[in-house]
């Protein structure tokens, strides 16, 4: 009966000591998660106070014309790429994100001043290189962050001229 009060006491100072660590354990916790909210909390202060990279459109300007084919056109010129260069088939979920992001991006292209310049037919050769790799970077970014790689055959300028003359 001794032997049997013994061995509970010992299992119940052993798991007092179990449940001390526990509770150390938490607290240790307590401290990382606190240190890691205040991390997040500087990080957004810090992003709070810098202007965005991107352009933005200054609303103080003309209000840019349309170019009513510059999507279609873009894409046009993605699908063959997809389909021509890489051998992909867009299934329709894939296809609506990259509608989506393409009028995105032509919606942003066409405040540019070198497609403005364009007029009502837009010739991709009148575009500037630097927007030209603007507007790659912007969609093969947007396009990544929806899940479709699209890295490989952006920057593909060649086969614009092509495209341009739909």
């Amino acid at each position: 009966m001794q032997e049997t009060l013994f061995a509970l006491q010992k299992g119940q100072e052993e798991l007092q000591i179990g449940q001390d660590a526990l509770k150390k354990g938490q607290e240790v916790l307590r401290d990382e998660q606190a240190l890691l909210r205040q991390e997040i909390a500087n990080v957004c202060k810090d992003m709070n106070g810098q202007e965005s990279p991107e352009p933005t459109i200054n609303l103080s300007r003309a209000i840019p014309r349309p170019v009513p084919n510059i999507k279609d056109i873009t894409l046009v010129h993605i699908y063959r790429m997809m389909s021509h260069d890489l051998g992909v088939e867009l299934d329709k979920g894939n296809k609506a994100i990259l509608y989506t992001c393409t009028g995105f991006v032509c919606d942003e292209l066409v405040t540019l001043p070198s497609v403005q310049a364009l007029g009502q037919y837009p010739n991709w050769s009148a575009i500037s290189q630097e927007d030209k790799n603007w507007a790659c970077t912007r969609h093969a970014c947007l396009l990544r962050n929806n899940g479709i790689d699209f890295t490989r055959c952006h920057k593909n300028w060649a086969s614009v001229a092509k495209v341009s003359q739909l």
